[in-house]
């Protein structure tokens, strides 16, 4: 219980490093520094806020804190939704953001967690 909390309290301060880089810098006529700490500060952000939203689903439907490989199961999780939304986010940066672009990515992710799942099934025969 100590570690979700920890996880929480991370996740709460790296939104408000976020918004802190949002307010203090413009990332998107400031240096690149700026632009880094932005998309650095909103991808542990979103990483910690996909990781608390797996593990609170988890505990409510198993009952439970989950264990060693279901944790490891939302983690590749929040890592692929955190890439798809900063791909999103990139590509409305540079105004390529289009339906036709998010479906191929999204399709592409759907494929690379059946890919990382079947390889991790294999692995347990």
């Amino acid at each position: 219980m100590g570690a979700r909390i920890l996880i929480i309290a991370t996740t709460i301060f790296t939104w408000l490093l976020w918004g802190f880089v949002l307010i203090r810098f413009e990332p998107s006529a400031g240096a690149p520094w700026s632009l880094i700490l932005f998309y650095g500060t909103l991808t542990l952000a979103l990483f910690g806020t996909f990781l608390n939203i797996g593990m609170a689903w988890n505990t409510r439907n198993l009952g439970r804190l989950p264990l060693g490989g279901e944790t490891g199961i939302i983690i590749r999780h929040a890592v692929l939704l955190t890439l798809f939304i900063l791909v999103i986010l990139n590509l409305a940066a540079i105004r390529l953001l289009r339906v036709w672009s998010v479906i191929p990515l999204a399709l592409l992710v759907i494929l690379i967690e059946f890919f990382l799942d079947s390889l991790i099934r294999r692995g347990a025969r």
